[in-house]
């Protein structure tokens, strides 16, 4: 059965919806597969609105298999491998890459099809094209009264500002094109 599928976990596309929906940062791009078994569909972009382009397979699944291999190395947490694992992918999986460099475009978004000779719909796809949004962030660790009423961290490790700034991004930014900068705690 033809369907659109996320490529990478965390990367803007949610395809429990139905239709699946994905997210385009505007100026920006984002891959998606297509699950087409014998491979005859084609895609219907909306030329006015969208860049919708055929990809290399081959590279695009070099990049799957070596984020699988980086998430399942033992040392990973579990939570993190389950969260970051992408998909499988056999021959039936063709590979676009979406721009959204003519407008932004909001919720529900634009439909994308997949459609056969005979123009029937085999599989759609909402595309929705988000102009960056900024949110200025400080970071303070937690302190509580410790021994002799000293203050001490609530954490048994205090968070490193730059970590956290670099792991809200690269959840954050992808999905709903929001970019988190850090400002002074003070």
């Amino acid at each position: 059965m033809a369907a659109f599928q996320e490529v990478f976990r965390r990367s803007g596309i949610d395809e429990r919806r139905s239709p699946p929906g994905m997210v385009v940062p505007f100026g920006g791009s984002n891959i998606v597969a297509l699950i087409d078994p014998g491979r005859k569909l084609k895609v219907d972009p909306n030329a006015h609105a969208l860049g919708i382009k055929e990809i290399d397979g081959a590279d695009t699944l070099r990049r799957v298999m070596q984020a699988r291999e980086t998430f399942s190395k033992p040392d990973i947490d579990p939570q993190l491998r389950a969260a970051s694992l992408p998909a499988n992918f056999n021959g039936d999986a063709r590979f676009f890459e979406i721009n959204g460099r003519i407008k932004p475009i909001g919720f529900p978004g634009l439909e994308v099809v997949a459609r056969s000779a005979g123009r029937k719909i085999e599989a759609k796809l909402y595309v929705v094209v988000l102009p960056e949004i900024k949110i200025k962030v400080a970071f303070r660790n937690v302190m509580v009264p410790g021994s002799g009423g000293a203050p001490a961290f609530h954490a048994k490790k205090p968070c490193i500002e730059q970590d956290e700034l670099l792991t809200m991004n690269n959840i954050w930014r992808p999905q709903a094109n929001i970019r988190f900068e850090r400002v002074p705690s003070d």
